[in-house]
């Protein structure tokens, strides 16, 4: 066992948890504990270098994008400069041979005994001999500079300590790194512990890969969230009502007020460095993730750390004897964020199966009942993969009626656009889906172009609830600046109009008026058969925004129409109706219920289209469809 498994965690505690297992489980009396550290490893999985020859072109452009304390302008300068060796023609030299540099591997250590505690000790330091020679350090400053770049600070102060190609081209060519580039690099992956896998490893690369990788990674995003950070550092900040209100009060901590005590005003600016540095890795975590070139199938939108570990497990399997098998959210099939990664698996045979299961029985106790996840499985030469869907528990598995076998054909016939995994209760529900899609065509097929849309749509989010709330006003902010109630608007006394911002819980199928917020704008109910009865009863919101901000955007769309035709984001396949599409007037909306804009012509031809998109045919199909939370 001490020759075969490998570990790497960030968490040095779950290390020392790891050893301390495996030497449970592998212990024999007489005998010393064995030697694990040069196989369970901490560190940063997926910050770091995992192939050599992602430093062939240099050092990319966007490792300059300024973040949170960054200048700009010294942020463009270095950009520049950067862009001028990169181009220059002077790359692409083979790093790729780094790792069959023979010191990296010289040390078989899996040859050594360690009978007695002597042999281990002997072993201990052979290893860290081997990680000490110049063969290591050399690599590992190359690999350094490159990761670091992303998280050294770009102030015109700290110019002289970040990394360009050119650092990198000296490393090359056997001149010597800028002494404080190469400190600064050296700092920052000891703090951030960046893990160079072909380093860490020189023995399983040599061989190709691992045979098998297994995991269970976090199924959490990289952005950092402010409500987390604060929740126990500052819990009001952590309850503000809403993003803007947020932001506000996080920067007053680094001006709090003159009359508080001074040893309250150096905890407030405390915290807020705290809250900035932290906000500082998370970034450049991520955009290392997106723009390193490690990750180009799954490093983009709002990335998750799931798909990016699914991405490395990828990477890390051995040639065509390899597996990987991880458990991680269904979304890593169904979802947009994803989809690169999954056309990816299928198309090039990569997939062999993926068991979806619903927690309602609660395999995970800590995890949410409406939670799905999936058993991932990788291989390779699999022309079809296995697949099983809406399983809450693990005798579902050998239930030969909900398993049913897809291939990238049958992917790309039923999900033309995204190639994303359609979600079938069955194999009969899988033939009669695919039946149905050899007959009727998309609504959109994107590959087609102008022709693929015979419906002319657009589809658009109007307001974002988050990035677009500093225009967003309540009720009772509305009442304090003197507004005067006038149907379901308000009118400023300069004349400023506000009018409401519907969200997606407050409309139903063919109903505007499906639910409302009561007066504290937290509480939702709703609206009664005798509610309905009346014509001028209006749904209350949450929010109004500004009517002129309203029309500004619907002109940019050149709607003309008194109405908005859309759908409620929020689903699941499990919901009594998934697809909700619904007309609401034309007002303020979030983004949970996107909207759709058609090409001018007959009412009748939206009637029938918003009639389309509430049948229960389209319905059965769409439930087929949802492997997560959202329609998109």
């Amino acid at each position: 066992m001490a020759h075969c498994i490998y570990g790497v965690d960030l968490n040095p505690l779950a290390v020392e948890l790891c050893k301390t297992a495996l030497w449970l489980e592998t212990v024999e009396p007489g005998k010393p504990l064995g030697f694990l550290d040069a196989h369970i490893r901490c560190g940063n999985a997926l910050v770091g270098v995992l192939d050599p020859g992602m430093l062939a072109e240099g050092i990319p452009d966007e490792a300059y994008k300024p973040l949170t304390g960054d200048d700009k302008k010294s942020a463009t300068q270095l950009k520049k400069a950067n862009k001028v060796v990169r181009e220059g023609g002077v790359m692409a030299l083979d790093f790729g041979q780094a790792v069959a540099e023979p010191q990296l591997c010289a040390v078989d250590l899996d040859r050594m005994p360690e009978d007695t505690p002597e042999q281990v000790e002997e072993k201990r330091r052979a290893w860290e001999t081997a990680r000490e020679s110049y063969a290591c350090r050399h690599q590992r400053e190359a690999a350094d500079l490159f990761v670091s770049v992303f998280f050294t600070p770009k102030r015109l102060e700290t110019l002289e300590a970040v990394p360009t190609t050119e650092d990198l081209i000296a490393w090359r060519e056997g001149r010597a790194v800028r002494s404080q580039v190469a400190e600064r690099a050296g700092e920052l992956a000891r703090r951030h512990r960046f893990f160079h896998w072909y380093i860490e490893f020189p023995e399983v690369f040599e061989r190709g890969g691992f045979d098998c990788v297994l995991g269970n990674p976090p199924w959490e995003r990289i952005k950092l969230q402010e409500k987390e950070f604060f929740a126990s550092r500052a819990p009001d900040i952590a309850a503000a009502p809403n993003a803007a209100t947020r932001r506000r009060m996080i920067e007053a901590l680094n001006e709090p007020p003159q009359d508080l005590p001074e040893g309250v005003r150096l905890a407030m600016r405390r915290l807020y460095r705290e809250f900035q540095q932290a906000k500082q890795a998370a970034e450049a975590a991520s955009q290392f993730v997106r723009t390193g070139g490690r990750f180009p199938l799954t490093g983009v939108g709002d990335v998750n750390l799931y798909a990016v570990f699914a991405e490395t497990f990828l990477n890390l399997m051995a040639g065509k004897d390899g597996r990987a098998g991880l458990i991680c959210p269904t979304g890593i099939a169904t979802d947009d964020s994803t989809k690169a990664y999954f056309e990816h698996i299928t198309g090039q045979n990569r997939l062999a199966a993926l068991y979806d299961f619903e927690n309602r029985e609660k395999l995970f106790p800590a995890v949410d009942s409406r939670m799905k996840f999936a058993l991932l499985t990788l291989g390779s030469d699999c022309p079809e993969a296995d697949f099983l869907f809406f399983a809450t528990r693990i005798e579902h598995l050998r239930d030969p009626r909900r398993h049913f076998r897809l291939s990238a054909a049958d992917i790309h016939l039923l999900n033309p656009n995204t190639h994303t995994c359609p979600v079938f209760r069955s194999r009969r529900d899988a033939e009669l889906t695919k039946k149905i899609y050899r007959q009727v065509p998309v609504l959109i097929d994107q590959s087609k172009g102008e022709e693929g849309n015979p419906w002319g749509i657009r589809f658009a989010r109007l307001f974002d609830m988050s990035n677009d709330s500093g225009l967003f006003r309540t009720r009772a902010q509305l009442q304090e600046e003197g507004a005067v109630k006038e149907g379901p608007n308000w009118v400023l006394p300069d004349g400023e109009i506000y009018v409401p911002l519907y969200e997606a819980k407050m409309v139903h199928q063919f109903d505007h008026r499906w639910a409302e917020y009561e007066q504290d704008g937290k509480t939702t109910r709703d609206l009664t058969e005798a509610d309905h009865t009346d014509p001028q009863r209006t749904a209350h919101p949450r929010y109004w925004v500004p009517r002129d901000e309203v029309e500004a955007r619907l002109a940019a769309r050149d709607w003309q129409h008194g109405w908005l035709l859309g759908w409620r984001d929020i689903c699941r396949s499990t919901d009594e109706r998934t697809v909700i599409a619904g007309v609401v007037p034309r007002v303020g909306v979030g983004h949970t219920f996107p909207l759709m804009f058609v090409e001018p012509g007959d009412i009748r031809f939206w009637a029938a289209l918003l009639a389309n998109l509430n049948m229960l045919v389209l319905d059965y199909v769409a439930r087929q469809k949802v492997g997560g939370t959202t329609v998109t």
